[in-house]
């Protein structure tokens, strides 16, 4: 049984990567921020 996947750009996106998924669309994390400063605030 192969995982599904999901193309995004040149990234292949493994079904176990994704945490929430419908018929036409699906949400995973960026492991790395395209702005600085996360997080919004210092402590």
């Amino acid at each position: 049984m192969a995982d599904e996947t999901y193309k995004f750009g040149p990234y292949t996106i493994y079904q176990k990567e994704s945490f929430y998924s419908t018929d036409l669309s699906y949400a995973f994390v960026n492991l790395r921020p395209v702005l600085p400063g996360f997080p919004y605030y210092q402590i």
